[in-house]
């Protein structure tokens, strides 16, 4: 449950687990009463269960958004927490029982019914206590638990022009950014990035140069439209077309692609292997971030395909770099969205001779 508890935020998922806890263990006091074991198991073994697995992951989650460069750090006062609770709890339990201890009871059922309302307070106290770090999101912010690390989904240097195009009209071979779309990318191709990524040496270094590293650094997976992939549209003729980009394509992760019609998955050179997702967006990104293991998604485009993310509120963070570009007509990025609803905020913002770089984080 712990992709659900991520979407859901902690504060729910705090809740979900103090009212399974303490409903596990009225289960398991009733079980007492009627002398039926099988009560206890669903009561403290299942239900119980669950409320002390969501218990568990929605404080390690938080911590680690408080802490990211201290990960077993934070994963470690959460366990510490949990000692510290069983080094209280224990004894309580033991107090409660004598206290409870009768001619006809060994106090056993009352110690359940005693013990699930004190820790239903504090596990609510706990939860409504939650609070998240500027910049991390909240519910739906698509954060997975992968081993105590954090995986975050972002966009990052996605290049769109002054009147909010992020692609110019009539894609095609030629055209694989659409008419005019090489324009937006300039401050992108002098960069040092850029020119590695091609073969070349040198290139440019500063605020582009950071961000443009930043676009392409610590994914473990990728995400892309169709569009992305090529221009072909409807069913797959042929398997002829492998991509934009030669043999080697950038990504060397990988790289789920949006689709309508199945394919077989396709290895490259460099690590990329471009995997065919026709169940949506919502199970594309499950299986990025199995495979991202612990590192970061990636979603690479093309607009619409953002725009999916962006309306499900599953982005954590967007670096867009605004260039002194007028295109007129194309995708544009955010007609009918409202940012600041889906609760996105300015973060970061540098301006140079090439582009204006914006983050937005949650």
């Amino acid at each position: 449950m712990g992709g659900w508890a991520e979407r859901a935020g902690p504060r729910k998922a705090g809740v979900v687990a103090a009212s399974c806890w303490f409903g596990g263990l009225l289960i398991s006091a009733v079980g007492v009463i009627v002398h039926q074991l099988w009560m206890l198991w669903i009561g403290s073994g299942v239900i119980g269960g669950i409320g002390l697995g969501l218990g568990y992951i929605s404080p390690v989650s938080t911590l680690v958004k408080w802490f990211p460069d201290r990960r077993g750090m934070a994963t470690g006062m959460a366990i510490m927490g949990f000692g510290g609770g069983a080094m209280i709890g224990s004894p309580l339990a033991d107090i409660l029982m004598n206290q409870f201890r009768s001619a006809t009871s060994v106090g056993v059922w009352q110690t359940f019914v005693t013990m699930a309302v004190i820790y239903f307070v504090f596990m609510l106290g706990g939860a409504f206590g939650y609070r998240l770090p500027p910049g991390t999101g909240g519910p739906r912010a698509g954060h997975a638990i992968s081993g105590g690390i954090v995986t975050r989904v972002r966009v990052g240097g996605f290049s769109i022009s002054l009147d909010g195009f992020g692609a110019g009209p009539e894609q095609s071979l030629e055209n694989p950014l659409g008419k005019r779309g090489l324009e937006l990318h300039q401050w992108f191709f002098g960069t040092r990035t850029f020119r590695a990524m091609t073969g070349e040496g040198g290139g440019s270094d500063g605020v582009d140069e950071a961000h443009a590293h930043r676009s392409m650094d610590g994914f473990g997976a990728f995400i892309l439209g169709r569009n992305m992939f090529g221009p072909i549209r409807g069913p797959w003729l042929d398997e002829s077309w492998k991509g934009w980009w030669g043999d080697n394509p950038p990504y060397h992760a990988p790289t789920f692609v949006l689709t309508h019609h199945p394919r077989d998955p396709i290895e490259m050179e460099g690590g990329t292997t471009f995997i065919f997702v026709t169940e949506g967006i919502e199970a594309a990104l499950d299986r990025a971030k199995l495979a991202a293991d612990g590192r970061d998604v990636k979603i690479g485009g093309g607009v619409e395909t953002v725009r999916q993310y962006l309306r499900a509120g599953l982005i954590d963070e967007l670096h867009f770099a605004l260039s002194p570009v007028v295109l007129g007509q194309g995708e544009l990025m955010f007609a009918g969205i409202d940012l600041p609803a889906l609760g996105y905020r300015v973060t970061e913002h540098q301006a140079t001779e090439h582009a204006t770089h914006i983050v937005l984080s949650r």
